[in-house]
């Protein structure tokens, strides 16, 4: 009886590290009414990312952004969401999408700002500042309008700022591409 005793417990410990949700990260901070959630948080993002593909295949931008957010409040450590709303903000960069330079810098920024946010709290921060150096050489190259302050070169070396914080936070991919492009 006595062995059984700590066999079962030693169970018991198993079965709640292995079914225990793990903690997000200190500096996560949650809305109340998204911690009461508890693991239905997960269930909650869930459905707003379900809600983010309708509004976005229906062309309905910002519907579609509101939604993703909604789904990073409850799972701010999701690296691809951040990755995937920033995404869509860069996508209207385009000069085929957005004729208007100004329009599209404020979606540069949008985009950026974006990966920043998310760099705070997401599991993959080296991932975001990857994309953001990505953004950053595709717009230098793509559009020939750019009022990204300094113009192309300006993006370029933001760029290459975004690759080395990048580095900084351990994506090797970064640091494969920062060697390339020196």
């Amino acid at each position: 009886m006595t062995r059984r005793l700590p066999a079962a417990l030693l169970l018991l410990a198993a079965l709640l590290i292995a079914f225990a949700e793990p903690a997000p990260a200190p500096t996560v901070k949650r809305p109340l009414a998204l911690r009461a959630l508890g693991p239905f948080a997960d269930l909650y993002a869930s459905i707003e990312w379900i809600r983010f593909g309708v509004g976005r295949r229906e062309g309905d931008w910002m519907r579609a952004i509101e939604h993703g957010e909604n789904a990073l409040r409850a799972r701010p450590e999701d690296t691809d969401g951040w990755q995937l709303i920033a995404s869509v903000l860069f996508e209207r960069t385009s000069p085929e999408r957005t004729p208007d330079p100004d329009e599209r810098l404020t979606w540069l920024r949008a985009a950026l700002e974006l990966t920043r946010r998310g760099e705070e709290v997401a599991r993959d921060p080296g991932s975001l500042a990857l994309l953001r150096a990505l953004f950053l050489l595709r717009h230098a190259d793509v559009d020939a309008d750019t009022r990204f302050p300094g113009g192309a070169e300006g993006a370029r070396r933001a760029a290459l700022t975004s690759l080395e914080r990048a580095v900084r936070l351990g994506d090797a991919r970064a640091s494969e591409l920062l060697d390339a492009l020196r």
